[in-house]
């Protein structure tokens, strides 16, 4: 059949990658929303919070 070697599919690899790169900039999954939405600042207590010191 084909006779192709180790350089051949790395040149058609690299091919593949860069028109990726040129018709999909933001990559195959684009349209990601945040899983977690973060909401307004909470106050914690004094003695949750320690204070370092390093």
């Amino acid at each position: 059949m084909f006779d192709i070697g180790f350089s051949e599919v790395l040149l058609i690899f690299g091919l593949a990658l860069v028109v990726m790169m040129v018709l999909r900039p933001r990559g195959l999954v684009s349209g990601r929303t945040p899983s977690v939405a973060l909401t307004g600042r909470k106050a914690i207590a004094a003695d949750l919070v320690a204070e370092g010191r390093g």
